[in-house]
């Protein structure tokens, strides 16, 4: 009998959220959806096009930096999803986190960022986040900076 050391543990719909154990030394979490990608969210609401156009990166680079597709005045905290979790992983907690949107393609690890744009056949239809968390929580890290 062959056993695994990943499940799916919810769908909805569609999506996915797969927990892995890495290497013994950390914690593997994959989100997955089908839904629209991050473009597709600016395109919606019509928000910062002039900055991004067509393109999956410059969303995902735009998102990366807090800037909300969600118009609730009332919410002046929303948009940073996104950039929050992205600083928690990888400068809190020293790991790694990975976003697959359309073609587009961020890296970002404690010391470097690198956003691409991907060729068409590579194209996801939502958004796929990845992040590498190392099991050993550095002894300085505080959850509630990053809220």
């Amino acid at each position: 009998m062959k056993t695994t050391n990943y499940r799916r543990i919810q769908y909805v719909q569609n999506l996915h959220i797969l927990p892995q154990m890495g290497k013994h030394t950390t914690q593997n979490i994959c989100v997955a959806d089908n839904g629209i990608p991050i473009l597709g969210s600016y395109v919606q609401s019509q928000l910062y096009l002039d900055h991004i156009g067509d393109n999956d990166a410059k969303a995902i680079s735009l998102a990366k930096k807090g800037f909300s597709t969600k118009n609730r005045p009332d919410a002046e905290n929303r948009g940073f999803g996104i950039s929050s979790n992205i600083d928690m992983i990888t400068n809190g907690l020293r790991g790694s986190m990975y976003i697959l949107s359309g073609t587009g393609l961020m890296m970002c690890r404690k010391d470097k960022v690198e956003i691409l744009s991907m060729p068409s056949q590579t194209e996801w239809e939502g958004t796929l986040i990845f992040a590498e968390i190392p099991l050993d929580t550095p002894k300085d890290f505080d959850f509630y900076k990053y809220m």
